[in-house]
């Protein structure tokens, strides 16, 4: 099969992908910015001139006005729409750093987000700001679980997030991770077991760790166009290859899928198209979709272009796309793009 009819072949593929999914009026939007949240049985004895929840949008949260138990809920950085720009403590600061005192790990954490009435969760999102100088780092793993009365939890879903997208440089970084499911909520609660992730340098000292945003999205009656990167790629030759598109996918729009050469010479790789984020070890790097469509597809040297039509409303669910290389300086010969969303829209 020649180059250009794999490329259009595999653009027919996406194509009828992005179109067989519609449904009435649903589209992942953002649920929690604006929303309240509370802390159970953490943070305590923090100093009182660092790593508060005290951020300008909101001011101080209700937390530290309580101890012990399911504190009050009220907003505070982890709802304010905002990230930090830096990762130095002091009252003021847009984000909320958990610590040990001394020489172990920070105390566990639980931090339950209202959202107002039951909506339809479908993924989320942890903000997180990394300083080696002032040893803040990313939580290591995340227990999220969920409920309709505030009560009972349920649908208990274990994320290592340490393998998912650690070691993180300095800087703000966002980790992505997908329900297992469409999953009914008004609480939506994130259990942290106090761990932080190993240092760039090896090092794993445990001893603090910071967010300053936890986005939850879900279902509904918004349609927004909109493109993200997730997960982690695994590096080949040239370093890690790229999948990005070439706008946002608005309705009737004419886009490109724009994949990068790893290798540096003309190879083949395969496409996965799918409609949930996954995160499944596969030689030496990670799945990042479920996919619904593998397609092979013909690299040119200089990288590959996937014309597409993005189709019409009614709304669709995301779809996630990931791309595999054939590159002999990879891992196990095959290098990975990080994974590609794309949410459907005006």
């Amino acid at each position: 099969m020649s180059m250009q009819r794999t490329r259009y072949t595999s653009a027919l593929i996406v194509s009828v992908c992005l179109g067989c999914v519609q449904t009435v009026g649903a589209q992942n939007q953002v649920l929690s910015v604006g929303k309240q949240y509370a802390y159970f049985k953490t943070i305590p004895g923090q100093p009182p001139n660092h790593y508060r929840d005290d951020g300008p949008t909101y001011g101080t949260h209700t937390v530290h006005s309580t101890t012990g138990g399911l504190g009050k809920f009220g907003r505070g950085n982890l709802s304010d729409g905002k990230v930090s720009t830096s990762a130095s403590g002091g009252a003021g600061t847009p984000h909320l750093a958990i610590w040990a005192r001394c020489c172990g790990n920070a105390p566990a954490a639980d931090i339950v987000f209202d959202l107002g009435k039951v909506e339809l969760v479908t993924d989320f999102t942890l903000g997180t700001v990394i300083s080696a100088s002032f040893n803040n780092n990313a939580p290591d793993d995340v227990t999220i679980s969920f409920s309709i009365t505030g009560t009972v939890y349920t649908s208990l879903q274990y994320h290592n997030l340490e393998k998912m997208y650690g070691p993180l440089a300095d800087g703000h970084h966002d980790m992505r991770m997908m329900a297992s499911s469409i999953i009914p909520a008004r609480y939506v609660k994130f259990s942290f077991d106090g761990g932080s992730m190993k240092e760039p340098n090896g090092s794993d000292p445990d001893e603090k760790w910071m967010l300053d945003e936890i986005t939850i999205r879900g279902l509904g009656a918004t349609c927004k166009a909109a493109t993200s990167n997730y997960g982690k790629g695994l590096t080949g030759r040239s370093g890690v290859p790229t999948l990005t598109a070439s706008a946002v996918p608005k309705f009737g729009a004419k886009i490109n899928l724009l994949a990068s050469n790893s290798s540096g010479s003309a190879s083949n790789g395969m496409l996965l198209v799918g409609l949930r984020e996954n995160t499944i070890s596969f030689l030496g790097g990670t799945l990042l979709v479920t996919p619904l469509v593998l397609t092979s597809v013909a690299v040119p040297a200089t990288g590959l272009q996937i014309p597409l039509t993005v189709p019409g409303p009614p709304c669709t669910f995301p779809v996630c796309l990931q791309f595999l290389q054939l590159d002999k300086a990879a891992v196990a010969g095959v290098s990975m793009t990080r994974g590609l969303r794309l949410d459907l829209g005006t």
